[in-house]
């Protein structure tokens, strides 16, 4: 990949060079590109993609077997990256120094046995939760340990963790593992139709501003703490839940 962008860049003095009026945005304007995002990929601010080395290749009439083999090369990179990604290491917020890998199931469980119709042992949570009972086991085991549940399994604190930042990019990736497990959750809902009627779901597709990006980031974090915060106040200290939720906001970008 950093073989096609210095390409580009020489590629673009080039030009100058034999145009003093050349100039980015004529670049941009060949390679039928927004200035702005050329200009960031040019600086190594913005990942290039597959789809834009195509793109940008076929219009500087680079021979599709050289494309082939910087496409290749991207992907064995890439590859290499996530084989030398180490495991991230958290520890609970309470700081009492227990190491833990956050999962899926550090999050549903406790939420699980809260519902009115649990049952408080190892078999009934892994066929609930369609897990393996030895990794059920293990993360139960982790939760006692960092005091979220106590020995006979009831909730006596939330599960919160902070991440080791000297490795936020392994904290990212699980992170991201958790959110797609989360989203494989959402098909499986939305597919059932008895479902529909407990749901709230919507989808638009907004052309906007990469400057608005960030705020709009602000903005859902914002509404999803203030919603998540009602649900929990709204709870009847009387009564136990009888319904489980995933509460999920995204917005991410098209056509890059």
């Amino acid at each position: 990949m950093d073989i096609f962008i210095n390409h580009l860049r020489s590629e673009l003095e080039k030009r100058k060079q034999k145009n003093s009026r050349y100039s980015l945005r004529s670049f941009a304007r060949l390679l039928n590109e927004e200035p702005s995002f050329l200009s960031k990929i040019l600086n190594g601010k913005r990942q290039l993609s597959v789809q834009k080395v195509w793109q940008y290749g076929e219009k500087l009439a680079i021979p599709t077997q050289e494309l082939e083999k910087i496409v290749s090369r991207m992907a064995a990179r890439k590859k290499q990256r996530r084989q030398r990604v180490k495991s991230p290491n958290y520890i609970d917020a309470r700081k009492i120094g227990v190491p833990v890998l956050p999962t899926r199931l550090h999050f549903l469980i406790p939420e699980v046995l809260k519902l009115k119709d649990c049952k408080k042992n190892l078999q009934w949570l892994s066929k609930k939760l369609n897990s393996d009972e030895v990794h059920v086991k293990k993360v139960v085991s982790e939760l006692i340990d960092l005091k979220v549940l106590d020995e006979n399994l009831s909730v006596i604190g939330p599960f919160s963790f902070i991440v080791d930042k000297t490795n936020s990019k392994s904290a990212k990736q699980l992170m991201t593992e958790i959110f797609i497990q989360a989203l494989d959750d959402a098909k499986v809902s939305i597919g059932d139709q008895d479902n529909w009627q407990n749901m709230a779901h919507g989808v638009n597709f907004v052309a906007i501003h990469q400057e608005n990006i960030e705020e709009a980031r602000k903005r859902i974090g914002d509404f999803r703490r203030e919603l998540s915060r009602f649900l929990e106040s709204s709870l009847d200290p009387n009564k136990k839940p009888d319904k489980l939720i995933c509460l999920s906001t995204i917005f991410f970008p098209l056509l890059d």
